[in-house]
């Protein structure tokens, strides 16, 4: 899987790495501490093919998608740089790349952080993030109990389709009527609020 190449601790505590996956693509992992936890951030794909504007990845061009295994590993490594007796305590699909433009290798890597006798995750502490691709969504619902966390970064269309080009396709009404739909599946109606950030 892939190797950790260059790691850097921020100021607050931040660590970021830059793992070398076995074709020689570049992929990069992120831990966050918090008070009360770690968020380990982990890549989907080798660069991303959105292109939103305020993004690095996005810059960079697509590569490939990440397989499932090179995700899991990407958890292997960083929790091998986390001092003894700490651990991480949640995982958020989203480093480079979007997770539901690869959302069969994310749904295999999220079964293995949630099952008992592989991680042993609770489904609550994994979260997929995404920019609001619709059709991906209800399939990865479905297929694994995960957190969505939906990244507006804008509350209108038309400054959204400049920020994030993926709008156009799934405008601010479609992608919030889906979500308010699988609310009312889910008989959870605070799901909405908590998936969108």
């Amino acid at each position: 899987g892939p190797d950790v190449t260059l790691h850097e601790v921020a100021q607050d505590g931040t660590e970021k790495a830059a793992l070398r996956c076995a074709d020689g693509a570049l992929i990069e992992s992120v831990l966050i501490p918090e008070e009360d936890r770690t968020t380990l951030c982990v890549s989907t794909q080798v660069g991303c093919p959105l292109a939103c504007s305020f993004c690095a990845t996005g810059a960079m061009g697509f590569t490939r998608n990440l397989r499932a295994a090179e995700i899991v590993h990407q958890v292997c490594r960083m929790a091998e740089l986390l001092p003894e007796g700490r651990e991480f305590s949640n995982v958020v699909f989203m480093g480079m790349g979007e997770p539901l433009l690869n959302v069969h290798a994310v749904v295999e890597a999220a079964r293995l952080l949630i099952h008992p006798k592989a991680f042993g995750l609770s489904p609550r502490r994994v979260t997929v993030s995404t920019v609001g691709i619709v059709p991906r969504i209800e399939p990865l619902l479905a297929a694994v109990p995960v957190n969505l966390a939906v990244s507006l970064h804008a509350t209108t269309d038309a400054v959204r389709d400049v920020l994030v080009p993926q709008n156009r396709h799934f405008p601010l009404a479609v992608l919030l009527g889906a979500l308010k739909a699988l609310a009312q599946i889910s008989q959870t109606p605070s799901a909405v609020a908590n998936r969108v950030k």
